[in-house]
């Protein structure tokens, strides 16, 4: 048989396999130019409601001996965005949305009744990396940050000054999702560091510094629904 009608054959052999063989989520397209293989699969769309248990505290520099508080009302909306990232990574996703929630902390010390728990509106803006394990699960790795207003305190002086309001950081985790299309039930562990100080260095002396950085922990809950 000719070299070149054997090349002919192989080209259609190989264009045949990837017009017809399918991964079950995609189209599987062979690039016969460069030899390799790359599945492409649909973007998906997905929208729903998180309940997050909450474990927070503040780091203070210097110490003050600061405690966790254990937070319930935390509810979030989300709506997440998996699609191929430059055609070739079907793993990549992007999650937004709006958040209530609560977090604080209290001190063997509190000084000036500092002690207290804060109700605030966050945005988060997350990458959500994914790996579908079968049909019905998904493992998931969240990397990102989030911006966010402190509208409430427990303190009864109530805000002041010094009180820092803007909130952001960054966040991080992992998790796992049940599918039973169109529904996902997920389930994820999040950690949540902000960058902004809790109250401006000088809220109890202009000598004496104190640096604070609230923190947290959550257990996240959610429902959602894939509408692809």
């Amino acid at each position: 048989m000719r070299p070149k009608f054997k090349y002919i054959l192989l080209t259609a052999l190989l264009t045949l396999f990837s017009t017809t063989y399918s991964w079950g989520q995609g189209v599987v397209e062979i690039d016969t130019t460069f030899s390799k293989t790359v599945t492409v699969k649909p973007t998906e769309h997905l929208l729903g409601v998180r309940y997050s248990y909450e474990m927070t505290g503040v780091n203070f520099a210097p110490d003050l001996k600061a405690k966790m508080v254990h937070t319930y009302k935390n509810f979030a909306l989300l709506y997440t965005y998996y699609h191929n990232l430059w055609d070739l990574w079907s793993f990549f996703g992007i999650q937004l949305g709006a958040k209530y929630c609560q977090y604080g902390f209290t001190s063997e010390y509190n000084i000036d009744n500092m002690d207290q728990t804060l109700t605030a509106i966050e945005i988060p803006l997350v990458s959500q990396f994914k790996y579908d394990v079968g049909k019905h699960l998904r493992l998931l790795l969240d990397i990102g940050g989030f911006a966010g207003y402190r509208i409430e305190t427990t303190n009864p002086k109530g805000f002041d000054e010094y009180d820092q309001r803007w909130d952001y950081g960054a966040l991080g985790g992992l998790g796992t999702a049940i599918r039973f299309h169109p529904f996902e039930f997920h389930i994820e562990v999040l950690y949540q560091y902000s960058f902004a100080f809790l109250y401006q260095p000088d809220k109890l002396s202009d000598d004496w510094w104190l640096y604070s950085y609230p923190n947290r922990i959550s257990f996240n809950f959610g429902l959602f629904f894939n509408f692809d």
